[in-house]
């Protein structure tokens, strides 16, 4: 038989002892989250000062991503004085004040990431062609906002290592050259068509104004769709507008700091449900 004293000990014991296996558990979570957020960040930002290679002053959490949107917001809210093409002002205004305040190369974070600016070609020729994985890739899978992968999956551009062999590999057979020969027809067609199109809206006027973003926008995704899916722009429209829509939104994404367990907005879903619905109808059409 049991002794009465032992038994009552043994079952006040249990609670105590899940108790502290979930406080040591959130003891670690915290610790990962510190060495994350505080540690990992400020030994890197120290051995970077030591070579002499500063940045903005970052925030723990997002790092200088505020600074970052407060100045694209700045430039892209006045409009551009003449046509130069000066733009990096523009385009990316951090990198052209902030390499003008601290030298290049020079360091800014994205949360606790950080980002090393640099213009020598010698070292970027190193960092191309590095095989090491010391450089990562800012799209790839390990580095990215995962709101942005959700967007644009994994990508050639984004992938490394095997995954981007993989993929190059099973890819490259639909870009070998005679292949892409083949294409010229089509593709002097659809150019043709468009500068058809720019002669009826200029009609008799000796000068006239075309917005030539939009326009070579659509003549690739014209190009696109004839060559590569047997289809014309105008079928594939509504496609191609939805993925304006996740760019915008990928580059929104890789422009914040993503808190883990923080949901997509449903704005993302209703895209890839509209994609998969018109992929299915063109693919029975």
């Amino acid at each position: 038989n049991p002794i009465p004293g032992i038994a009552e000990q043994q079952t006040m014991g249990s609670p105590a002892a899940i108790l502290l296996a979930v406080l040591l558990a959130a003891l670690a979570y915290v610790l990962r989250v510190l060495r994350a957020l505080v540690w990992a960040p400020h030994r890197l930002e120290r051995r970077l000062r030591r070579q002499g290679i500063r940045g903005p002053p970052r925030s723990l959490i997002s790092g200088n991503g505020a600074d970052y949107g407060a100045l694209v917001a700045a430039a892209q809210s006045r409009p551009l004085a003449s046509f130069h093409h000066a733009i990096v002002g523009r385009v990316a205004p951090h990198y052209r004040e902030w390499a003008a305040r601290y030298g290049r190369p020079f360091v800014f974070w994205f949360g606790p990431r950080s980002w090393l600016v640099f213009s020598s070609p010698e070292v970027a020729k190193a960092a191309l062609n590095d095989s090491t994985g010391t450089f990562d890739k800012a799209g790839n899978g390990g580095g990215s906002n995962p709101l942005a992968r959700q967007l644009i999956g994994e990508g050639l551009v984004g992938l490394t290592g095997e995954k981007w062999a993989h993929h190059r590999r099973v890819i490259s057979p639909a870009f070998n050259m005679e292949r892409v020969k083949g294409w010229i027809p089509e593709m002097s067609a659809i150019a043709s068509s468009m500068l058809d199109k720019w002669e009826v809206q200029g009609g008799t006027h000796t000068e006239f104004e075309i917005d030539a973003s939009k326009e070579f926008q659509t003549f690739s995704s014209d190009v696109i769709s004839r060559v590569a899916f047997g289809s014309s722009y105008e079928e594939g429209k509504r496609v191609f507008q939805l993925q304006e829509e996740q760019i915008k939104l990928a580059l929104l994404a890789m422009r914040t700091f993503y808190f883990p367990g923080f949901r997509c907005d449903q704005l993302i879903d209703s895209i890839w449900v509209t994609i998969s619905s018109i992929t299915i109808s063109f693919s029975f059409s």
